[in-house]
């Protein structure tokens, strides 16, 4: 069963007023769960940007949002080495997420990472976060490890065992995420 805890990261860049901040959101799987009046019991990932209106401070009420799938997750991880853009239309506006490589610090690699809304006929909005290598490398595992959740299958690894069909789809399930895994190396 799905954890009902929330599930938040989130690095803040508003030194100097410059910049934003970024949180990521996971949203389990819930078999409950219905939108447009049909069940939508897969879950995500909602990425909230806000920029910066002073020093440390941030302006959460003109944030951009965007949800991630598991595709959009998948692009996203793949994109790291070389950067990627990931868009969604949504209500009227468009949104884009954009992911570039940016100069490496101290040796070690550094990302940029953008998020923009452009309403229909309105003017485009665009928020900044820089990323350091450290900071990647917890996106990335954290990016990987909430597919399962997003999927439901934390619910079936607690069911694995109780009998020989259990074994078998949970043997399937693991092999199939090492095949993914391997093409993520």
């Amino acid at each position: 069963m799905a954890s009902n805890k929330k599930a938040q990261y989130a690095i803040y860049k508003g030194k100097g007023g410059h910049c934003g901040a970024i949180q990521m959101n996971l949203i389990p799987w819930d078999s409950k769960r219905v939108r447009n009046g049909k069940p939508s019991p897969s879950g995500f990932l909602l990425i909230e940007v806000a920029p910066t209106i002073g020093e440390e401070t941030y302006d959460w009420d003109n944030k951009i949002s965007f949800a991630l799938s598991e595709n959009d997750i998948g692009q996203f991880v793949m994109g790291i080495s070389t950067g990627c853009e990931i868009y969604h239309p949504y209500n009227n506006s468009h949104k884009k997420l954009r992911l570039d490589t940016g100069d490496p610090r101290n040796g070690l690699p550094t990302w940029k990472f953008n998020m923009s809304e452009k309403p229909d006929g309105g003017q485009a909005r665009n928020i900044f976060v820089p990323i350091s290598a450290g900071e990647m490398a917890v996106i990335k595992q954290l990016l990987l490890q909430a597919i399962p959740l997003m999927r439901g299958w934390d619910g079936e690894i607690e069911h694995w065992g109780e009998n020989e069909d259990g074994v078998t789809k949970a043997i399937g399930i693991l092999e199939d995420a090492i095949k993914v895994l391997k093409g993520l190396a």
